[in-house]
This record gives structure tokens, C-alpha cells and sequence, in this order.
């Protein structure tokens, strides 16, 4: 299990989240390992950028069962249980029996005028129209149709909150990478993708910060929020057997 942090406030939060469930894998026969991932980088993709990371050291990995992303401030966004209390052994061994590819923690659905609404559709609300142009122009260069682009049959989690088999893993980092390289070389893409998001969130990063790492403007852009978002897209599309929930106990019973 890796454990996403960015600076040293977020690595002793992470070392200290590590150190409790440590204490309670100390009582299996085959404990989860923990190790942090410390993003150094100054970059406009943020979290995501853990998957460049985990491509050059595919060593440390790809022999493992499961392979599980989650940030260092799990404890305070979970809301379900105490997330200290997880025993992730359980959980792995769980997927086995049931031949999970992928477990999508922390969920969310979409509301608005009381109906449901597709992710797309929320992020398109929260940042704004040149998310959905980003979005749609990325998958429709990767391949995918306009009514796949903008399906309805995915749910939402997030590329820094999941645990899948290393061969999804290895999947989904090569598809990370197509779509790196599009936001780093389509005109058009980066056309959309240097748009405002409207975000109002990190309240400790100061303007200066935010224009050092957004080519000189003091808002975020959409690199993140797209990241972010393509991982339960890429998945489900694949008709791998993803299972998405909040109660990690559903997935013992």
C-alpha cells in the first residue's frame, strides 16, 4: 500500500497513518507493506504524478497480489469508519476469493435538482465547459467513441484512492502516459486544459506557488481534476471487474 504524500507536514501524517495500521497487521501471517511516495516534483498533475513514479520503479511492485494507492490524509476524508481500523490484509484476501481487479475507495455520486447526474457532467458544473472539451478531445484522439466519452454507466473514485492487481496497474500507467503525452503535445488539448478550473480548494498555497507550478497563473488549471477522474473511466469501459465502495467491510462479506 502506498501512501501519497507532498512535503514534510504530509510525510509525518503518512508515516504517522502507516505506524497504526502496522499495529494491526502485526497479528496476520502475511502482513499488507506500507511504504510512502513523496512527490517532489513541482507539477500541475499533483498526485497523479505518482504514477510516473511507480513506472520507473516497477521493481518494488509488480510481483506483489495488489498494489493499493492512498493519501496521507485518508483519516480525516473518511467518513465512513475509523480508517486506522481497516485491516488491508483482510480486504486483499477478500479480492482474491472474489477475483476483484480493482477496488475503487471513496465514491461519490453526483446530484443536481435532486437527479442524478454522470461525473462529467459534475465536473463539467464545477470547472467549467473546457473541462468537458479537454476531456472529450483527449479520449476521442485515444480512440473512444463521443457516447463513450460521455458515459453515464461510470462511477466515481479517484486515481489516488484504489487497489488493483499489478496488471492493472501496469494497464492503467501505460494509458497515463498516452494521455500525458496528448496534454503535453495537442494543440487543442491544451487549448482546453490551460482554462481556469475554478478551484477554490488548497487554501495553503499562496498565489506565487500556484502561478510556479501553472506556467505563471495564479489559478489552478484543469490537468488535475481530468487526471484524477479518467481512472474509473479507463477501467470500467474495459469491462474489468471493478468494485466501488465507501463500506470496505462490503467487500469481506
Amino acid at each position: 500500500m502506498f501512501v501519497i504524500c507532498h512535503d514534510d507536514t504530509s510525510e509525518k501524517k503518512a508515516n504517522d497513518l502507516i505506524q497504526k495500521w502496522r499495529i494491526n497487521e502485526e497479528k496476520v501471517d502475511n502482513p499488507v507493506r506500507f511504504c510512502i511516495v513523496r512527490n517532489r516534483i513541482k507539477s500541475p498533475f499533483f498526485e497523479n504524478v505518482v504514477y510516473d513514479i511507480l513506472d520507473e520503479k516497477q521493481e518494488m511492485w509488480y510481483g506483489e497480489d495488489f498494489l493499493g494507492i492512498i493519501t496521507y490524509s485518508a483519516d480525516i476524508k473518511w467518513i465512513y469508519k475509523d480508517i486506522t481500523q481497516i485491516e488491508w490484509q483482510e480486504i486483499r484476501e477478500s479480492m482474491k476469493k472474489k477475483s476483484i481487479d480493482v477496488l475503487g475507495l471513496y465514491p461519490l455520486d453526483f446530484v443536481c435538482a435532486n437527479q442524478s447526474i454522470s461525473y462529467l457532467h459534475a465536473a463539467t458544473l464545477f470547472h467549467g465547459m473546457n473541462f468537458y472539451l479537454a476531456w472529450c478531445r483527449i479520449l476521442e484522439c485515444l480512440g473512444y467513441t463521443k457516447t463513450q466519452c460521455t458515459s453515464h454507466d461510470v462511477q466515481a473514485f479517484f486515481c489516488n484512492w484504489w487497489i488493483g492487481k499489478p496488471e492493472s496497474f501496469r494497464r492503467y500507467i501505460d494509458f497515463y502516459k498516452k494521455v500525458r503525452h496528448l496534454i503535453d503535445t495537442d494543440h487543442l488539448v491544451q487549448k482546453h486544459i490551460m482554462h481556469n478550473a475554478y478551484y477554490i480548494g488548497r487554501e495553503t498555497m499562496t498565489p506565487e506557488q500556484i502561478a510556479e507550478i501553472f506556467h505563471g497563473k495564479k489559478y489552478f488549471m484543469l490537468h488535475p481534476f481530468i487526471l484524477e477522474r479518467l481512472l474509473p473511466f479507463f477501467f470500467i469501459l474495459k469491462e474489468i471487474y471493478v468494485f466501488v465502495t465507501l463500506a470496505l467491510d462490503s467487500v469481506l462479506v
